[in-house]
């Protein structure tokens, strides 16, 4: 399988999985990423596969890709937001904090890192960084649904 037939079927996969058809982009990744396991792309997508399908192996294959792209923000940022989710907060914290030093003006990272520090208890820095991610881009309606979240779990604000 050529680099062109693989870059495109990592593109047909990953539209599979924008639409939620995972077995289809689980599939097709696995493939690619047996045929060429130095694919960085190919690993990262198969990550974001498997954790969308809540398979906590993905985040084995997001780390694989950033080992293979450190200087990728994006490759970090989703393998800190696996890590969050799958009960390693305080690694997915770093992992966005990495992120956020190879794109430190990236206004979805700030709020991604924002987003992180709220799900791993930091209350108080979670805010700080959306109220920032707020300062990039106005209006940012994730950002402000995101911040009224976290205050509501802090109970700052009254529950809806």
């Amino acid at each position: 399988m050529t680099g062109l037939h693989q870059a495109s079927l990592i593109e047909v996969a990953r539209t599979h999985r924008e639409v939620g058809r995972l077995a289809e982009a689980v599939t097709i990744l696995a493939a690619i990423v047996a045929s060429a396991p130095g694919n960085g792309r190919a690993h990262h997508q198969f990550g974001l596969a498997l954790v969308a399908a809540e398979n906590p192996r993905g985040v084995v294959h997001l780390e694989t890709a950033v080992r293979l792209e450190p200087t990728n923000p994006d490759r970090q940022a989703d393998l800190g937001d696996a890590r969050v989710v799958h009960g390693d907060p305080a690694a997915g914290v770093a992992s966005l904090r990495a992120a956020l030093v190879l794109a430190p003006t990236r206004e979805d990272i700030v709020l991604r890192l924002g987003k992180g520090l709220s799900g791993a208890g930091v209350m108080a820095e979670g805010e700080r960084w959306m109220v920032r991610a707020l300062a990039y881009r106005r209006p940012f309606a994730d950002a402000h649904v995101a911040r009224g979240a976290l205050l509501r779990r802090a109970g700052v604000l009254p529950p809806e």
